[in-house]
């Protein structure tokens, strides 16, 4: 079965599906899916695109895309990587790793619907909301939900990412600030990619 996890980018700070990813996530989902793209528009500065993404059992949904070649070089094909992924989005193929309906991503990535996310443990219920020491900022959606994307690549185990808030923020999750996450985040994203480059030279 696809797991998204596996394939999560961290870009600006947040985790990120690429299309790609999201059309392998539907085709093991769905493998008889209608998936069309159209050129609306064309210059030769400017690309429009429509995509239209059927699922076999009715569910549809239309995405539109536009890109400038002052932004992107391939901009044509940014723009129909774009109409693609809000498509997918709609119906729920990566919308809840990105927040905004707005900018793509380097020309490959999508913009997708607005959720809210919220933490759900094993046994499916809610995870409460960490409060932050007094005088603190609470962590941010942005902050929470990277933090449990990069426990989640790394095989983190609670316990141990209480560990490593306190050695590096301060302060156990439950009431870590918005500083203290940000050093934790540092710290995750430093443990990645050593793991990443022993993968590499092993």
């Amino acid at each position: 079965m696809f797991n998204p996890q596996e394939h999560l980018s961290i870009v600006d700070g947040a985790a990120y599906l690429e299309v790609k990813w999201r059309l392998v996530w539907l085709r093991e989902a769905h493998p008889d899916a209608v998936v069309e793209t159209e050129m609306v528009e064309s210059s030769r500065d400017h690309a429009i695109f429509k995509a239209f993404v059927r699922l076999p059992d009715g569910a549809s949904a239309t995405g539109w895309g536009s890109e400038y070649r002052e932004q992107f070089h391939n901009f044509i094909e940014a723009a129909e990587t774009k109409a693609l992924g809000r498509a997918l989005a709609a119906l729920g193929f990566g919308t809840q790793f990105a927040g905004d309906l707005g900018t793509d991503r380097g020309g490959y990535g999508l913009s997708d619907a607005p959720v809210q996310l919220r933490a759900i443990r094993e046994d499916g219920e809610p995870v409460s909301t960490p409060r932050p020491q007094a005088g603190e900022l609470e962590p941010t959606d942005r902050q929470r939900k990277l933090i449990d994307v990069l426990r989640s690549q790394l095989a983190i185990s609670n316990e141990q990412l209480d560990e490593l808030a306190i050695e590096f923020g301060g302060a156990p999750m439950e009431s870590i600030g918005r500083k203290g996450v940000s050093s934790l985040i540092t710290e995750l994203q430093r443990i990645k990619q050593e793991k990443q480059e022993r993968n590499k030279a092993s």
